[in-house]
C-alpha cells in the first residue's frame, strides 16, 4: 500500500484543477494529469466517482489497484503530483487488468 505521505490530498487536487497540467494522458478507462510540485517526491491522487459504481467497496477496490500500480513504479516516476480519474468501464476489470492499464499510461 502506498504511504499516506505519497497520496495527494483532495484540497491540493482542487487547487490544481485551475492550473495547466504538465502532461495529460487519456484512455477509454482512465485520465491522468501531472502537475508541478515543490516537494522532493511524487504524490498520487485517484478519483473514482459514483458514476463508476454506487458501491464504495467496488470504488475502493479500483482505487487500491491503481495505488498498487503506482507503488510498483514509484522509484521511476518523475517528481510531480499525479491525478488519475477513473471512467465507468473500469469496474468490470480484474485487478491485474487495472494494473496493466495504469502501467500503459506511465
Amino acid at each position: 500500500m502506498l504511504a499516506k505521505k505519497f497520496k495527494l490530498p483532495a484540497i491540493v487536487w482542487e487547487t490544481q484543477r485551475q492550473q495547466k497540467p504538465l502532461r495529460v494522458v487519456n484512455t477509454p478507462l482512465l485520465s491522468m494529469r501531472s502537475f508541478r510540485t515543490t516537494l522532493p517526491y511524487a504524490r498520487v491522487g485517484v478519483v473514482v466517482g459514483t458514476k463508476v459504481d454506487k458501491r464504495a467497496t467496488v470504488r475502493n477496490r479500483i482505487r487500491r489497484a491503481i495505488y498498487d500500480a503506482f507503488q510498483a513504479r514509484f522509484d521511476k516516476l518523475p517528481i510531480a503530483d499525479y491525478t488519475c480519474m477513473v471512467r465507468a468501464g473500469m469496474k468490470n476489470l480484474m485487478r491485474v487488468e487495472i494494473i496493466k492499464e495504469v502501467e500503459k499510461m506511465l
